[in-house]
């Protein structure tokens, strides 16, 4: 009987490999194996993926305290991992680390992608931001400057930024004008109507600029002006 039934992808989380495992990792490795067995016996075509996230601050640390490179230091710990799924029986077709060649090349040809077409751009960002979380927070969410999850202290992070690009983005979308007084340059109203509902959903008048490439100078006074 001829098979019609897709293929069926499917992929556990890409672990963080700063640590040895834990019974997350394993908790959800095991459902992502039921499922692709699962569909494997309903007929589909299945892809099982799981893999490591090898880049990151934590990394780094971790590495030099053990006074190690980067790449020394997760060989052992992504030899672990590979060695448990063994122990497990988990059936991944594949284990992908993005510290592999394959990874570099297929993330730098969608990026390049993206690039030319006009979609990706260096703007300018910072907020509070902390690192064992990996995590941006809002200054009203910190604990006496502090992460509200894991108790670290937070440190304000600002990337620099070109706001050429930015511009560039924003007018590609450009319908009917709209003038952002603080600015004084031409915005399109989905644009303002964005920035207005990001604003009162919660987040600053600081990350709406960053956000937007807007002007920081004026742009808090003029979106608290505004209704959503």
């Amino acid at each position: 009987m001829e098979n019609n039934k897709p293929p069926f992808y499917i992929t556990t989380p890409i672990y963080y490999p700063s640590g040895n495992l834990h019974m997350g990792n394993a908790y959800t490795t095991i459902l992502a194996d039921s499922i692709a067995r699962h569909k494997k016996k309903e007929g589909y075509d299945v892809f099982f993926l799981t893999g490591t996230d090898e880049h990151g601050q934590k990394i780094q640390r971790k590495a030099q305290e053990a006074n190690l490179s980067p790449i020394e230091y997760i060989d052992k710990i992504v030899d672990s991992f590979k060695l448990l799924w063994r122990e497990l029986n988990i059936s991944n077709d594949d284990f992908i680390r993005t510290t592999d060649e394959r990874h570099h090349r297929a993330v730098q040809t969608v990026f390049q992608k993206i690039y030319d077409q006009g979609d990706i751009y260096k703007a300018a960002y910072e907020g509070w931001y902390c690192t064992p979380c990996e995590t941006f927070w809002l200054e009203r969410q910190l604990k006496e400057k502090k992460c509200p999850d894991c108790g670290a202290e937070s440190k304000q992070h600002n990337n620099g930024h070109n706001r050429s690009g930015a511009q560039r983005v924003l007018c590609r979308h450009c319908g009917k004008s709209y003038t952002l007084e603080p600015k004084k340059r031409e915005y399109a109203p989905e644009t303002i109507e964005a920035a207005i509902k990001m604003y009162y959903s919660g987040v600053s008048g600081r990350g709406v600029a960053n956000y937007f490439g807007f002007n920081k100078s004026n742009v808090v006074r003029w979106l608290k002006k505004t209704k959503p």
